[in-house]
């Protein structure tokens, strides 16, 4: 038997079993949006999104970004109260299946 079992759960699930105080997200699927969930429960207080947000989540939604619009307004994370932090020097050495 493994030492640290793993549970299967879909992410919004997860939050609610668990009532993580922080969330890593990795590589979420594109089109998928779990920040909502994140950002809905009362015990996460922070969360990390691992990933390239060209090919993970939904740009606008998941990440708060709009190319190509001038003026788009809060992105969902602003309008709940919550606010992005791009962790440069990280973003810089992550490895994705894409990358060559």
């Amino acid at each position: 038997a493994p030492v640290f079992p793993v549970k299967c759960r879909e992410a919004d699930e997860a939050v609610r079993e668990f009532q993580p105080a922080v969330v890593l997200s990795s590589w979420m699927p594109l089109g998928d949006d779990w920040t909502v969930s994140f950002r809905e429960s009362l015990s996460v207080r922070e969360y990390v999104l691992v990933g390239d947000p060209a090919v993970c989540g939904k740009l606008w939604s998941s990440w708060g970004r709009a190319p190509g619009w001038n003026d788009p307004g809060p992105c969902p994370h602003q309008e709940d109260g919550w606010h992005a932090v791009e962790l440069e020097q990280i973003s810089r050495v992550q490895v994705g299946r894409t990358d060559q």
